[in-house]
């Protein structure tokens, strides 16, 4: 691998939040060199990221499959969201790989090393030392994103959302309903914590299957296999089908501790928080950054932190994570509560970070008072702990 002495920024990881980056430093024709490494030496369809749309994009025409009906369910109740102003969109990974590696391939000075792990960085007053196997060089900023970014620690977090799924093609008499997303089915919980099923219709007979869990700490592969598979006897029941493919992840919701920025090193993806904590969406937010960094590079400055949420946003979702996370065997009754008062649009708009305040409202309303008082309580309890040992 030819690498200079120093370059002008290194981006740690190429997944989501690197390659939104990277891709946009070199749509920019960033008059920097900049060295971005990931430890992959090639790229899978590994997973699909969803998002609410509400008109054109950077990535609509990297969109595989658009829904304007959701679905959610629980033990006794099922209803259906209709949406007109927006739509669920999905879009694959492999399509985004391309997409961003091709962008970043044309640009003379933005390069992507892949099969590159990254061993440690030595942050100095004037630049970084960024060391690998056999390799090293000196950046003046380094942005990380890798999910590994607190040396290979887990983050803490108040919940750890989990999902495990399949791709498969049923039999041609076996088609399913393509028009409408089972968004969160099958809601229950048990000794493990509060779990959904997902379904994505991508066509009348291939689908992807999602088991989705909830839980303080995070689940093992085989529980969340046996997770899988339970699901998908309850919603397929006899019907022949192949698998086409896996995917699997973790999304860290309520961040503990969230690594912002220093000097010469910034953090940013899953770490940093990019995903919504009571949601678990980050696409958009991630792209979202990644313009905005790179504006920010573009024009001389140093690169900048995701950006923190609005007061009243944490508060809410603080205040919902910790009622989850303290009975969960009431989630699947908060979540149909919220489907139930929202309209498809109010609630898209929650998701999307373009929440109003009639939504807001209205989300709150649709809520039981008590356990959310009684969690607010207890944040309000923990942030004056917190003040206090500041001070002292």
């Amino acid at each position: 691998m030819q690498l200079p002495d120093i370059a002008d920024v290194v981006i740690l990881g190429g997944g989501c939040a690197g390659l939104a980056l990277a891709r946009c430093l070199a749509e920019g024709n960033a008059p920097l060199d900049v060295h971005a490494f990931e430890a992959r030496d090639h790229y899978e369809d590994d997973r699909t990221w969803c998002f609410f749309e509400d008109g054109e994009h950077a990535f609509s025409a990297l969109v595989s499959k658009r829904w304007r009906t959701w679905r959610f369910s629980d033990a006794g109740c099922s209803l259906s969201h209709h949406g007109q102003r927006f739509t669920y969109a999905c879009l694959r990974s492999i399509d985004y790989y391309r997409h961003c590696t091709a962008l970043i391939q044309a640009a003379p000075r933005v390069h992507l090393h892949g099969g590159a792990k990254v061993l440690g960085c030595i942050e100095g007053s004037e630049d970084v030392l960024v060391e690998g196997e056999g390799w090293q060089l000196r950046a003046r900023y380094v942005i990380d994103t890798r999910p590994s970014a607190l040396n290979g620690r887990l983050p803490e977090s108040v919940l750890w959302q989990q999902f495990r799924g399949v791709e498969i093609e049923l039999d041609a008499s076996a088609g399913r309903d393509p028009d409408a997303v089972e968004l969160m089915a099958r809601m229950r919980a048990d000794a493990g914590g509060f779990r959904f099923l997902y379904v994505l219709p991508l066509s009348r007979t291939r689908l992807l299957v999602e088991t989705t869990r909830f839980a303080a700490q995070p689940v093992s592969a085989d529980s969340l296999q046996a997770d899988l598979k339970e699901d998908l006897d309850a919603y397929l029941g006899s019907t022949r089908f192949e698998v086409v493919r896996t995917e699997q992840g973790a999304i860290p919701m309520g961040l503990k501790f969230k690594p912002r920025q220093t000097a010469r090193m910034t953090y940013a993806g899953q770490v940093a928080g990019a995903v919504r904590p009571s949601t678990g969406y980050g696409f958009r937010r991630i792209q979202s950054w990644a313009h905005a960094c790179a504006t920010a590079l573009l024009e001389g400055g140093m690169p900048l932190a995701p950006a923190q949420d609005l007061l009243h946003r944490c508060a809410m979702d603080a205040i919902f994570l910790e009622a989850v996370a303290n009975a969960p065997h009431r989630a699947p009754n908060y979540f149909m509560r919220i489907a139930k008062q929202l309209t498809a649009d109010q609630f898209a708009a929650f998701m999307s970070d373009q929440e109003t305040l009639p939504g807001v409202l209205r989300l709150i309303s649709a809520l039981p008072p008590v356990p959310f008082l009684r969690s607010a309580g207890r944040q309000c309890a923990a942030q004056l702990r917190l003040s206090d040992g500041v001070r002292s």
